[in-house]
């Protein structure tokens, strides 16, 4: 969890670590984190949809997140 904020380009917090520095549990968890802030609703937001959030991983997959991560995610939540 002290990593799920990291960045694969090397722009997250706390220790601006990238790429494979980050551990894999940390780029996981990252991923779902994401995934489900996107697809709740908030005071400030509502939800994504499915669809806008799959958008999104695979948008932002090399910059904020591991792109095979991404892939492996996006291809479960379509099962």
């Amino acid at each position: 969890v002290l990593y799920h904020h990291e960045r694969m380009d090397g722009k997250g917090y706390p220790y601006g670590i990238k790429g494979d520095e980050i551990p894999l549990l940390a780029r996981i968890i990252s991923v779902a984190d994401a995934f489900d802030a996107m697809t709740s609703d908030r005071m400030y937001r509502s939800k994504l949809n499915l669809e806008e959030a799959k958008k999104q991983l695979i948008l932002n997959a090399g910059t904020q997140f591991d792109p095979l991560v991404v892939d492996c995610f996006v291809k479960s939540i379509i099962a």
